[in-house]
């Protein structure tokens, strides 16, 4: 290997080896006090390919890391694509821009973060009226009409339905375009009918969305693409 690991001997580890790439490529091995230097570059020699598969999935996270959040910056809204821009009056989308509310001074050390807590705010309060009417127009299309829809934190399902019929919704989805969104309702309110991901479910969402199978490869883009950075 060309880089030189970072080496650590344990005096309370027995037995067995730990190997681990750091943000910056380096490796760090943590190892029984005992173990000869010898034995540890020939278990990294052995581990070449995972370090270099770790390596490469690290530089692929990093390229995907946005760049802070600045009065300019585009950000991605239920099929818009809007510019960021600072108000002192009231919040909204006017024309391709969004205009915002910022106490702190761009040229200030937390205004990165607190336009990203603005943008939250106000794509939560988005998601809370417009993900819900979503799910109205889509019940009324199915017949399948939940006893309660509840737009949720970020979570690792973009959405649920509970064994008493209830929706929850990831408010995030309001920041995907219309179809993934729509694709997410229609998914759960199928499972009012059919609690499992059987075929007589997805026969039920194909019947409803015949494209279903191309807004779910949208949204598993969507998610990869790291798109949720900027308000997660």
């Amino acid at each position: 290997m060309t880089t030189d690991p970072i080496i650590i001997r344990s005096k309370t580890r027995k037995r067995s080896v730990a190997l681990s790439v750091e943000p910056d490529g380096s490796l760090r091995v943590l190892a029984p006090e005992r173990t000869s230097l010898k034995w540890i570059k020939a278990f990294i020699d052995q581990k070449e390919g995972w370090i270099r598969r770790r390596r490469k999935e690290l530089t692929i996270q990093e390229q995907r890391r946005p760049a802070p959040l600045k009065e300019g910056s585009f950000i991605s809204f239920y099929g818009q694509k809007l510019r960021l821009v600072l108000t002192n009056q009231e919040e909204g989308i006017e024309g391709d821009t969004l205009k915002l509310r910022v106490s702190a001074p761009p040229t200030s050390e937390t205004f990165s973060e607190e336009l990203k807590i603005a943008l939250r705010l106000w794509a939560k309060q988005q998601a809370r009226r417009l993900l819900p009417e979503r799910v109205q127009y889509w019940a009324k299309q199915t017949g399948l009409s939940p006893t309660r829809v509840i737009i949720t934190a970020p979570q690792k399902r973009w959405g649920s339905c509970t064994a008493k019929d209830e929706i929850r919704l990831n408010w995030q989805l309001i920041m995907a375009s219309p179809e993934v969104a729509d694709y997410v309702i229609v998914h759960e309110l199928a499972h009012i009918r059919h609690k499992h991901h059987g075929p007589a479910f997805w026969r039920r969402v194909e019947k409803i969305l015949p494209d279903y199978k191309k807004r779910q490869k949208e949204l598993k883009v969507w998610a990869q693409n790291d798109v949720l950075s900027s308000c997660a």
